[in-house]
């Protein structure tokens, strides 16, 4: 799937279920981008991390000394091998228990997102040594911005369904007035998020064309650097050639 396509299906996987639908996405597309063993994501929130996993197993796999840095910083933190790092030592318990050696935190926030890191393990240090950040920055920012959504969409349906009860229990009109509020506040909630994913779909493409416009360029400078190292090793060899090989004019005798 192209970055576009799957910009746009973080959007259209936003839904009332507190990013449950966000987080499944997110993982077939990395599956498709890099390979991992453990993965999960961890929001910042107040009391701790609030986390989805993206494998089977439901332990932590980073602490909030390894999450708030990344939230704060909105940087990649790669810890190409645990066993050889200090920075981070509740994190780095959390990963050896879980034999891991490899970790990869990307922000979640680089897109006006939810504070916070995708987190990405895998059993052998130096594993991600050759991932490309670009592309997995772009999916991960558009998923914190997507994962913000859910979780307001989320809470906008409860704040409604409160709404519904106690118009049903009051019996009168102006109960339905929240109701009302409501809805208008979900639905224009949804129209800035199609919008700013649209947006973002298209600056992605743009970046895109201009990197594929910059590589070409390149190209083009190599291909006319070598035709002049081909042409001036050309005109030393005709300079090195010796006089005799030249045409000799005839004698006067």
């Amino acid at each position: 799937m192209d970055q576009s396509r799957s910009l746009l299906a973080l959007t259209a996987a936003i839904a009332a279920d507190n990013g449950d639908g966000v987080a499944r996405v997110l993982r077939t597309q990395l599956i498709e981008t890099t390979r991992f063993d453990r993965g999960e994501i961890a929001v910042a929130r107040p009391l701790g991390c609030e986390r989805w996993t993206l494998t089977a197993e439901a332990t932590p796999l980073a602490a909030e000394d390894l999450v708030m840095r990344v939230a704060a910083s909105r940087e990649v933190v790669s810890l190409e091998d645990v066993s050889q790092t200090d920075a981070y030592p509740r994190t780095r318990r959390l990963l050896e228990r879980a034999g891991q050696r490899a970790l990869l935190a990307l922000p979640l926030n680089t897109a006006g997102g939810l504070d916070g890191a995708v987190l990405l393990a895998q059993r052998h240090a130096w594993a991600f040594a050759g991932v490309s950040l670009n592309r997995l920055g772009a999916l991960v920012g558009m998923a914190g911005l997507a994962l913000e959504r859910s979780i307001a969409l989320t809470a906008l349906e409860r704040e409604l369904a409160r709404a519904r009860e106690a118009s049903v229990a009051a019996g009168r009109a102006e109960a339905a007035e929240p109701l009302i509020e409501l809805a208008v506040e979900r639905d224009t909630l949804a129209e800035q998020l199609t919008r700013a994913s649209s947006e973002l779909a298209a600056l992605q493409d743009q970046q895109r064309q201009s990197l594929e416009r910059v590589q070409a360029l390149e190209a083009e400078i190599e291909r006319l650097r070598r035709e002049q190292a081909a042409t001036r090793r050309q005109r030393r060899r005709q300079a090195l050639l010796p006089e005799a090989s030249a045409p000799r004019e005839p004698s006067d005798t």
